[in-house]
């Protein structure tokens, strides 16, 4: 094993930007859709879709995750591998409006990732939950989801998140909802600037005031500014940035002007079951971007206070 991949899979961590559609093996998908009677047939073998742009891969893991038993097994099962990997605090987010949409209640997600978390502390695991908002279902999903959200026990919840095809679906069309969110004190997350020519979508998320942004590969240096002025928190992914080819050369990655400009930065997976990485792998690969080692494991440090994980 690579002596960085080994010294940071020895260290305690938080993941905290993990999608549950994304982190589910395909092996671990057969498994729950057996255990949630939910055929995935149509979409065997599930290994020829692993790839990012695939949707195959993405339509079985929300069949699966869309029932009580399945969305119960899936955090579950990320539980187990996120403590495996010396995860004790974990975020995962579900799209709970496509969750709605396919028969569960706001009521039953909010039971299963209940239940799920109380499992998750026998593995010595800290979990909450994001509850996104994914913009092909467009703004007024916000509402299925703010209710899947509020029927969450307030130590199981941490944001309703914005996320999905930021090229498709802009920033723009969500400021309005985002907007009531925030000033009714609803804690929120954005996806913005997941990729280089984003720019004007990372500027309108930044104008919202959410308290974290996620990837943000488009930051300029004003970019960087308006996060450390707003304290906003980044949450970083960069290995899922090189698997979508959000960037090609990690040494151009902005996370080190963030870090720099004393920006609170939280890593996480994002897809590690498509990706097939890990959350030290994740910090692994900064070296790649050229940050120390003892850098990392500040970065590390100051993450899991900053969620208040404890490492004792």
């Amino acid at each position: 094993m690579d002596a960085d991949l080994k010294h940071f899979k020895s260290l305690k961590k938080a993941n905290c930007h993990l999608h549950i559609t994304g982190a589910l093996s395909p092996r671990d998908l057969r498994r729950i859709a057996k255990i949630a009677e939910v055929d995935i047939s149509p979409f065997e073998p599930l290994e020829k879709h692993m790839d990012f742009y695939d949707p195959a891969i993405w339509a079985a893991a929300k069949e699966v995750t869309s029932t009580r038993l399945g969305l119960l097994e899936g955090i579950k099962t990320i539980l187990a591998h996120e403590a495996d990997d010396g995860v004790i605090y974990l975020e995962v987010t579900v799209n709970a409006a496509g969750m709605v949409r396919r028969g569960m209640s706001p009521r039953a997600i909010a039971d299963s990732i209940s239940e799920a978390f109380a499992y998750g502390n026998t593995l010595g695991i800290a979990g909450k939950a994001k509850f996104g908002v994914n913009r092909k279902d467009g703004p007024a999903s916000a509402a299925a989801v703010k209710d899947a959200f509020d029927a969450t026990p307030e130590d199981a919840r941490i944001s309703i998140d914005l996320n999905g095809d930021e090229r498709a679906f802009p920033t723009s069309s969500f400021t309005d909802e985002f907007s009531r969110l925030i000033a009714a004190g609803a804690p929120t997350s954005i996806h913005a600037g997941e990729y280089p020519e984003l720019s004007s979508s990372l500027k309108q998320a930044i104008a919202l005031h959410p308290a974290r942004i996620a990837h943000a590969v488009a930051a300029d240096a004003d970019a960087v500014r308006a996060f450390a002025d707003n304290g906003i928190v980044l949450e970083s992914s960069p290995i899922s940035n090189l698997k979508t080819r959000a960037l090609i050369d990690p040494a151009r990655h902005p996370l080190k002007q963030f870090v720099a400009q004393g920006v609170p930065v939280l890593f996480g997976s994002d897809n590690p079951g498509i990706f097939q990485t890990t959350m030290s792998a994740e910090l692994a690969y900064l070296a790649a971007m050229g940050i120390d080692r003892d850098m990392v494991d500040e970065l590390n440090r100051r993450a899991l206070a900053l969620v208040g994980a404890s490492t004792n």
